[in-house]
């Protein structure tokens, strides 16, 4: 990787890492995402964008050049898209374009180009972030300097063993299909440190995108990896599943949601994609936070929620984080549909709205307030220290 300038850190950034080493998690973009009208049958390339239906969309053209945009479609070719035979629920990808350019002019851009012949709506996504709560534990069993091999930390694994404690995985072990054998996880995130000693013997790499060069992005990423699937052996941790193969996706460059479907369609039926990503949500006007309070599942907004449906539809299991916002998602301020998202758009938390499909995970405990409650995330977990590659403390956040 080449070293990259780093934006200023926002609020909503904070992550836990050692004596302040990463932090603050730097990179997070907003994206401007637009939906076009189905009827318009449009076509972006590099010249420009052209309607297949005939319709006039020079006005497009004419706003996209003097603004000094481009139009991307956010899944790949729009034919390509349409010859692909899914399930009948899944959204059409061929409709939602990222905008290239005019960053910092994104809400006024939005209101914009939304107005314009051939376009449905468009909409602004607040960065992600990953889903970890920013508390670091008090006893940090950190190495001295100079020692020469790693410890066994597998003792300190409480997650490894029998609930309440663990989801006792030494039990899984003693099962076919126990250690992950024959599965993929793709982890849809931002970075991760490839050559750590715990990933070396079934890390595929980065598959998708280009990882971020912050350095909280990276212990994060390492961390989530390493619970996953850290090698068996004598030092550092051993993940849940050994056995499984894992790999990465990268949101830079290409968004959340085309990493999303990019990674799907790398998995086979039975793989899992993981995507440790949440968002500032309704609750708080989606604003930043540095307490991350009102963050949420990124299915939230369409794009995002067409690409895990496109997903699952193909058999892929998708696990997701449900957000550390602290929320009820039940609330009714999730029934409102936001400013500039589809009108065919339900809330996705509702069960009785159409489902991604995913397993939504919420964490909680005694104190403080569960990273999210409601009918809407499939499984629960506590929240506790976890011991994993990439920081050299425990990391107190939601695992």
């Amino acid at each position: 990787m080449t070293d990259q300038a780093q934006p200023a850190q926002g609020p909503g950034a904070s992550g836990p890492g050692p004596d302040g080493a990463g932090f603050t998690y730097r990179g997070a973009e907003q994206e401007l995402i637009v939906v076009a009208r189905p009827e318009a049958r449009l076509r972006a390339r590099a010249e420009g964008v052209r309607s297949v239906a005939g319709a006039d969309v020079s006005a497009l053209n004419m706003f996209l050049t003097d603004e000094q945009l481009a139009l991307q479609p956010l899944f790949g070719s729009e034919e390509r898209l349409q010859q692909v035979t899914g399930a009948q629920d899944v959204p059409d990808l061929a409709l939602f374009y990222r905008v290239r350019g005019g960053e910092s002019r994104a809400e006024e851009l939005r209101a914009r180009i939304a107005a314009l012949p051939g376009i449905d709506t468009a909409y602004v996504k607040p960065g992600a972030v990953p889903a970890s709560l920013g508390r670091i534990g008090e006893d940090s069993g950190r190495l001295k300097e100079g020692t020469p091999v790693t410890p066994d930390f597998s003792g300190r694994q409480g997650y490894l063993r029998p609930a309440p404690e663990g989801v006792d995985a030494h039990w899984a072990w003693q099962r076919p299909g126990g250690t992950g054998q024959g599965v993929t996880v793709i982890d849809v995130e931002g970075s991760w440190q490839l050559g750590h000693e715990d990933l070396a013997a079934k890390l595929a790499g980065v598959v998708v995108g280009t990882p971020l060069t912050d350095l909280a992005w990276r212990n994060h990423g390492t961390a989530v990896i390493g619970v996953v699937g850290g090698d068996r052996g004598e030092r550092g941790v051993t993940g849940i599943v050994p056995d499984t193969v894992t790999a990465a996706a990268s949101f830079q460059g290409i968004g959340t949601a085309g990493a999303i479907h990019a990674a799907a369609d790398r998995l086979a039926p039975g793989d899992i994609l993981l995507i440790e990503l949440h968002r500032p949500g309704p609750r708080f006007e989606y604003a930043e936070r540095d307490d991350q309070r009102g963050y949420v599942a990124l299915e939230w907004w369409p794009d995002d929620f067409a690409a895990v449906r496109h997903a699952t539809a193909k058999g892929v299991l998708v696990v997701a984080a449900a957000g550390n916002g602290a929320e009820s998602l039940d609330d009714a301020v999730y029934e409102r549909r936001p400013d500039g998202f589809p009108e065919v758009w339900r809330n996705p938390f509702n069960p009785s709205n159409p489902s991604s499909g995913a397993v939504l995970v919420g964490a909680g405990a005694r104190r403080p307030a569960p990273t999210a409650a409601t009918t809407a995330p499939t499984a629960h977990g506590w929240r506790s220290p976890t011991t994993a590659p990439g920081w050299t403390r425990r990391a107190g956040g939601a695992r």
